[in-house]
């Protein structure tokens, strides 16, 4: 490789479907989504053009994507139970240590 040329970098279908689903995630913010998968926002932006016919997301996409805001409601659902433990004892730690 000569100086100053920049190496094109190449990324796994499964790494193209992550940034996708984060994309769509986020509400199709590309400059968000692309720092939070660590990919070029113009690099993001062309895949998400290409993403299949009318736009839609591929199906595996739109399982990440679900996945993700599964585990989401998942952790919710925990705080949420714990907010109300905390409220049922008035507030008293039953579990000193653990949180």
């Amino acid at each position: 490789m000569q100086p100053g040329t920049k190496r094109k970098r190449s990324y796994s279908d499964l790494k193209r479907l992550e940034a996708l689903a984060v994309l769509a995630a986020v509400g199709g913010n590309i400059e968000r989504a692309a720092r939070m998968c660590d990919v070029p926002a113009r690099t993001l932006g062309e895949w998400a053009k290409s993403k299949g016919p009318g736009g839609k997301l591929s199906l595996s996409a739109r399982l990440l994507t679900v996945e993700r805001e599964l585990g989401e409601l998942k952790l919710w659902r925990v705080e949420v139970e714990d907010e109300l433990i905390s409220l049922q004892t008035g507030g008293e730690d039953i579990m000193p240590g653990f949180e």
